[in-house]
């Protein structure tokens, strides 16, 4: 079987008659915790899928699976890993019940016998130091003891494991040729720091059969460079994940949704939207925006990403933010070559960044509002330089996204 264009051709992906991941390699699917404001009727049939996180994942994936019947592959994640650090003799599960095995649903596989909904195995926070490296090990074996078809090994590492324990990360790895899923552990953004962006991009260049979850739109910087597939939450809580027994932060007093800024390439509140952008945003036009523009009358046939202000616009909001990212993707992934792909990311990125400067200086330069971050400054580099700055000779882009087809 040919990967899917972008991916590493590698060895496991082309050669195995059982493909546990053929239904699920090459997407980017929608990360979910709390389904009440999820846009789960968005996802695309052709290149989305949903994960289905925490206590209630079982019950909410079965639902959706009823409801929907179209083919959406789907992920159980058990999240211990929010709760629970691993040891050595206990690197998964609560210590009273096995790993549950009674998901997903027979009849559920394709023609061809591969399942089209997984489950993440209950591995517990892995911790960046010896009896963290310990516990990965057991996990990892622990799981491939299961012979589970359906089971993909959750990899839930601290973030440090990026940069200070890379290589014992890259060798335990690939030499568990069941499929993984990473998940990086942080009391912030987890791509906060140069070193942690640039690690990750060597991590997917390097490792087979591997997914990043539960993150932002770190997800393309894994799949250009070889990742199975990867997740980016409907909200803050699931696309970065605290650690043990510690919430997500939140900005005070602030109930405004996180809005994807499709230029910027990064999440804003819909307050420094409304306060910054209000004079100088054009109105986005992507399916839900225009499908709200329909509903509420608006000739103009889109709405302004400086009007979602009201915890009122939350659904709305992330339904945008699903809508313009799995643009993104499309255009990424549409690229004819793995080199391509790269390339066109690169590029996003670097006229992300040149757009934050465009507008810190000419609507915030004292306070700064618009500093980009430095992981959009890495992944602008070719190299993946952490102390580099980017080629920023790409123009500043429109600030709204192009309409998807």
């Amino acid at each position: 079987m040919p990967p899917f264009p972008g991916q590493t051709p590698h060895p496991s992906t082309v050669t195995s008659s059982l493909d546990v991941l053929r239904n699920i390699r090459g997407r980017v699917l929608l990360h979910v915790k709390a389904t009440g404001q999820a846009p789960l009727g968005q996802v695309s049939r052709s290149t989305g899928g949903v994960v289905f996180s925490g206590a209630n994942a079982s019950k909410s994936c079965a639902e959706f699976v009823q409801d929907t019947d179209h083919g959406v592959p789907t992920i159980i994640d058990p999240a211990l890993y929010e709760n629970f650090e691993a040891t050595p003799d206990l690197p998964m599960g609560d210590g009273n019940e096995p790993v549950p095995m009674d998901y997903p649903p027979s009849g559920t596989n394709d023609s061809e016998g591969d399942p089209r909904h997984l489950r993440l195995t209950p591995t517990r926070y892995l911790p960046c130091t010896d009896r963290g490296e310990v516990a990965l090990r057991n996990a990892m074996a622990e799981g491939e003891r299961e012979k589970d078809p359906a089971l993909v090994l959750a990899v839930p590492i601290d973030v440090r494991w990026l940069v200070d324990r890379r290589e014992d990360l890259l060798h335990i790895l690939n030499a568990t040729p069941a499929p993984k899923a990473i998940i990086l552990c942080h009391k912030g953004n987890p791509m906060g720091s140069g070193g942690h962006a640039a690690g990750l991009r060597e991590i997917f260049s390097r490792c087979e059969n591997t997914a990043l979850l539960r993150t932002d739109l770190a997800a393309f910087e894994a799949m250009v460079h070889g990742a199975a597939f990867a997740s980016i939450g409907d909200r803050s809580s699931v696309r970065y994940s605290p650690l043990p027994g510690r919430h997500g932060w939140n900005k005070r007093n602030d109930r405004s949704p996180n809005v994807l800024h499709p230029t910027m390439l990064d999440y804003f509140r819909g307050s420094t939207l409304a306060t910054y952008f209000r004079d100088v945003s054009h109105e986005c036009t992507c399916p839900a925006c225009s499908s709200w523009a329909e509903k509420n009358g608006r000739n103009s046939g889109g709405r302004h990403l400086s009007s979602y202000t009201d915890s009122a616009d939350t659904y709305d909001a992330h339904a945008h933010n699903l809508a313009t990212w799995s643009h993104l993707w499309d255009l990424i992934s549409s690229q004819t070559s793995p080199e391509r792909q790269r390339d066109y990311w690169r590029r996003m990125c670097a006229n992300s960044v040149a757009t934050f400067e465009y507008l810190n200086d000419k609507h915030s330069r004292r306070i700064k509002a618009f500093k980009a971050p430095v992981h959009l400054r890495v992944w602008s580099d070719p190299d993946g330089r952490s102390g580099s700055a980017p080629d920023l000779q790409i123009p500043c882009g429109e600030l709204s996204p192009e309409r998807s087809d």
